[in-house]
Order: C-alpha cells, then sequence, then structure tokens
C-alpha cells in the first residue's frame, strides 16, 4: 500500500462532512467525535444542535476542552433522542431528588449521632468523655445550594 492510500484509508469522509457534503479536512474538528461508521450518533447530535451551532460552541475551544464540550454534545443529544421529552432534564430531576432524600437521611443520621452522644455521655460522665466531633465546627448540614424550577 503506497502512502496516499493509507492515508486515505485512515481519514475517512466524517459524518459531519459527508452530511454536508463536502470534502473532510486532515484538522476536521467532527472527524475524532463522529466517524463515518457513527452516523447515527451525528444525526442526533445535528438534529438537536445543527452543524454550525456546533461548530460555533468548539471552534473557539483548546483540545481538551473541545473534546469534553463534544462527549457532552453528544451525551445530550443522545439522552434526547432516547427521551425527546424530558431529556437531560428528567435525568437531572432524577439526581436532584437522590439527593435531597440522601441530604435527608445524612442530616437525620447527624440528629441521631448527637442524641446518642448526649446520652453516652449522661451515662459516663462529661468529664470522661472527648468533645462531640463537630463541637468546634459550625454546623454541618447538607442543602442544595439552588433549586432548579
Amino acid at each position: 500500500m503506497d502512502s496516499a492510500s493509507s492515508r486515505a484509508a485512515r481519514h475517512r469522509t466524517c459524518a459531519a462532512c459527508r452530511f454536508q457534503r463536502r470534502k473532510c479536512k486532515p484538522n476536521c474538528i467532527f472527524a475524532a467525535f463522529f466517524p463515518a461508521d457513527k452516523k447515527q450518533i451525528f444525526e442526533n447530535a445535528h438534529r438537536l444542535y445543527d452543524v454550525r451551532n456546533m461548530e460555533k460552541m468548539v471552534e473557539h475551544l483548546d483540545p481538551e476542552q473541545r473534546a469534553e464540550a463534544m462527549k457532552t454534545i453528544i451525551y445530550e443529544s443522545e439522552v434526547h433522542a432516547a427521551d425527546p421529552i424530558g431529556g437531560c432534564r428528567r435525568i437531572i430531576g432524577k439526581l436532584e431528588t437522590e439527593l435531597q432524600l440522601a441530604c435527608a437521611e445524612l442530616d437525620h443520621v447527624r440528629r441521631e449521632l448527637e442524641a446518642s452522644r448526649g446520652r453516652a455521655q449522661a451515662m459516663v460522665g462529661a468529664e470522661m468523655l472527648a468533645p462531640p466531633i463537630g463541637a468546634a465546627e459550625p454546623e454541618a448540614r447538607c442543602f442544595l445550594l439552588t433549586p432548579l424550577p
């Protein structure tokens, strides 16, 4: 195999360039994320964002940020394709609910721990036990910074 045909074999037209009916350049920003055999992944991303919008979002990013942004775009478009109504918002809502339940459970466990320490101090005597773990610290509580609408 000569070098020209080996280069052509390594760099086939990506799904984005094929969709736009243009030649895929060696520095194509979509080639690594939408290879020719991943046409459906590209179509999902295109349906949600459009090629030009994706290009505008990632063209000014450095390679590491571009890779992370494209992974995010692909993930969000795949979720949207699987659940067009809820999409990522439904996943975020489920995770928020799980976080709220975990925070409530953590607060409950902390209250139970403090109550147990209080009972232990009463039984043994205050001078024999070390101060409670959170005594010098501000009260540690689990909370959400801002609830989503």
